[in-house]
């Protein structure tokens, strides 16, 4: 089979397909620029005007129906290409994924947190049905994780404990929940296990704060650590 070539309109040079970029309404599918035409002309844009980046967000911004249309209008004629192109893509990259996905977690979990803590609002049904169901083909291990909780506990509270305070905060937590609409948690201001210390199941160690707070805190934090 021949290797199909296409001119370059800007520097004239004849070039394989592979050097132009797609576009399906140029002729044979390609760009009317090669590659490094178009590397070069978008340097020295950026060179002239340093806020082009900054404009062409700005139009992306204005438009973004619109660009999210075509997008979705490309994916669907694409069909199985496009899922087989982003398929090898995962494939050939799994590390860099990961390790970018992580860095994402990471700068934006307060806010991941809060997207999921009001998706799971409007969703709540459902949560509970996929809990349940979770919860049913799991059993072994749900048992497991509620034993070692208990445990924790058990271990964590001095002869001295107020069990009515340490009940009344968890029955705030739940008139919380119901009133406002959104889950509330009875919290260990210093968790019960972490690396460095761990604290204890009374009263004074308990408080009654959103859901999203406290998944963001975890055994992490807490006031005057060390």
């Amino acid at each position: 089979m021949a290797l199909q070539l296409k001119k370059c309109k800007r520097c004239g040079a004849e070039k394989a397909l592979i050097e132009f970029h797609r576009q399906s309404d140029c002729a044979m599918g390609r760009k009317t620029l090669c590659k490094t035409c178009r590397s070069i002309e978008a340097s020295t844009i950026r060179l002239a005007d340093p806020f082009a980046r900054i404009k062409d967000k700005a139009h992306y911004d204005a438009h973004k129906v619109a660009y999210g249309i075509t997008s979705r209008k490309w994916k669907a004629k694409a069909g199985r290409r496009y899922l087989d192109q982003q398929k090898r893509y995962q494939e050939a990259n799994k590390a860099h994924i990961a390790k970018r996905m992580k860095l994402w977690h990471i700068k934006n979990r307060s806010r991941n947190l809060a997207r999921k803590s009001k998706w799971r609002a409007k969703n709540i049904e459902r949560v509970h049905a996929y809990n349940s169901l979770y919860d049913k083909r799991n059993s072994d291990k749900h048992a497991a994780k509620s034993a070692r909780r208990r445990l924790s506990c058990v271990r964590a509270t001095p002869a001295w404990n107020n069990e009515f305070f340490v009940s009344e905060a968890y029955i705030l937590a739940k008139l919380r929940t119901k009133i406002l609409g959104f889950k509330w948690n009875v919290d260990h201001i210093v968790p019960l296990r972490s690396k460095i210390v761990c604290g204890l199941h009374v009263h004074n160690n308990l408080r009654v704060i959103p859901f999203a707070e406290n998944m963001s805190k975890g055994n992490r934090v807490w006031p005057d650590m060390p």
